[in-house]
């Protein structure tokens, strides 16, 4: 053994050290990540410069997806092979959010 494996060995702070540092990683994180819930009341601008959204409540894991493209289609889920193909349901277009939202026959009706 090594001079540092056996010192650690006998302080028993090998697993300690390792343990607290995770420990100070997580709470760096976690303050983090409360910073930015803090800031987020300000104003989303989505990428269409279009319009703003200022309720937090509307801003749901759905959402997000939609808006950032990972959205469950039959488009971005054949990425993946978990659809056959991506044909929307309608048979009159590619199943993506522009289609269903402007062009899709099952949805008008």
């Amino acid at each position: 053994m090594t001079r540092m494996k056996k010192h650690s060995i006998r302080q028993g702070s090998g697993n300690n050290c390792g343990q607290r540092n995770k420990q100070a990683r997580a709470h760096k994180m976690a303050e983090s990540m409360e910073q930015r819930r803090e800031r987020s009341s300000m104003p989303i601008v989505l990428p269409s410069g279009g319009a703003e959204i200022k309720n937090e409540d509307s801003i749901t894991p759905e959402f997000t997806a939609i808006i950032t493209g990972h959205g469950k289609t039959k488009s971005y889920l054949q990425r993946f092979k978990l659809a056959d193909k991506p044909t929307c349901h309608c048979k009159e277009g590619v199943h993506i959010l522009e289609h269903i939202i402007h062009d899709c026959k099952i949805i008008e009706s």
